[in-house]
């Protein structure tokens, strides 16, 4: 999605423009009207909630740095030039939530809600991995007795490659009630281990690079994540934790890249009005399995976006999870294809 670059001319149409596209102040009123940010000092507290307003805005005629564009029930904060943000988000129900802002280094900035194509392979039972074209992955399945998770083969990967450190684990702070923080510790580091081990419930094997690590203990960090689920200001420092996310967002994963090679991804979980499990027996009602979310998010992290799944929707790497449903905790067809192709020995 480009629009064409604002030109000088142009400057003295743009609050117009903006207002007629979906612009709201954070200091207005309720029934008053919506407010567009001055191009020569935004109001950091102005939202763009349609991206267009945003799509193909020159910095060098309309300085938008700091202002949050939100699309998707997620939200970005306008980097600088050189810098991009990735907004994914798992949800309870409905589609994806994705958000990239991009701006380039000569300023011009560009906005997504599109994730990156969907790409097919597969891992054949000797371990040796087989790109697929999109009609051999849909034949494969539709030769299979049934559709399963192993037997999807479709996956998306982001762009850039980041072999990420540390990543630091806030379990000191808003945990939910039912999760301890010895159980959070142990659960973050037991889902990082299924990717960078493969473990996968389809009884394939593959040799692994998988980078990262957790560190836990006292930390205090937090994401770079507001309660609105937008993506905040970098501080270089990967953080997960616990905190308040809006909407039907499960698990938000916020990823900056400087010169497309991603440098730093924060994650968060909600805690403003979810029921968590953390075992795989006895859930009931709209509670949400949070290890299967943990694991998710991790491939985030790590590179993976949102399956496709041309057949149905419990691939680890699904944009939405069921209550109850604990498939997530180990990986399908198309995550161990995806997570190889982007980490693979």
């Amino acid at each position: 999605m480009r629009a064409p670059v604002f030109k000088p001319f142009a400057v003295l149409m743009l609050s117009a423009a903006l207002l007629a596209t979906g612009v709201v102040s954070a200091h207005a009123e309720d029934d008053a009207p919506a407010e567009a940010p001055l191009c020569s000092a935004p109001d950091p507290s102005t939202v763009i909630v349609n991206p267009d307003a945003v799509d193909g805005i020159d910095l060098d005629t309309c300085d938008v740095v700091g202002v949050t564009v939100e699309a998707d029930g997620v939200g970005v904060v306008v980097p600088e030039a050189g810098m991009t943000v990735t907004a994914v988000g798992e949800v309870a129900d409905g589609d994806a939530s994705y958000l990239e802002v991009d701006v380039n280094e000569a300023g011009e900035v560009a906005v997504s809600t599109t994730e990156p194509e969907t790409e097919y392979g597969m891992i054949l039972p000797d371990g040796s991995f087989e790109e697929l074209s999109e009609q051999a992955a849909t034949s494969a399945t539709a030769a299979a007795a049934a559709y399963s998770r192993c037997n999807d083969y479709s996956y998306r990967l982001s762009s850039g490659t980041w072999r990420p450190g540390t990543l630091y684990l806030n379990s000191n702070e808003r945990l939910p009630g039912n999760v301890s923080k010895a159980t959070f510790e142990s659960m973050m580091v037991a889902s990082l281990n299924v990717w960078k081990k493969g473990t996968n419930s389809c009884g394939l094997t593959r040799s692994l690079n998988v980078p990262g690590s957790i560190s836990y203990g006292n930390w205090t960090y937090d994401a770079n994540i507001n309660g609105d689920s937008t993506c905040a200001v970098a501080d270089s420092r990967s953080v997960i934790d616990f905190g308040s996310l809006s909407g039907n967002v499960l698990g938000l994963a916020c990823t900056w890249s400087s010169g497309g090679v991603p440098v730093q991804s924060d994650v968060r979980f909600d805690t403003s009005d979810r029921s968590w499990v953390t075992s795989t027996t006895g859930c009931t009602g709209q509670k949400f399995d949070l290890r299967s979310v943990v694991t998710h998010e991790l491939g985030h992290v790590l590179g993976l976006n949102h399956a496709t799944e041309y057949g149905g929707s419990d691939l680890t790497m699904s944009p939405s999870v069921d209550p109850c449903n604990a498939a997530s905790r180990s990986l399908g067809a198309g995550d161990l294809a995806a997570i190889y192709v982007k980490h693979g020995k």
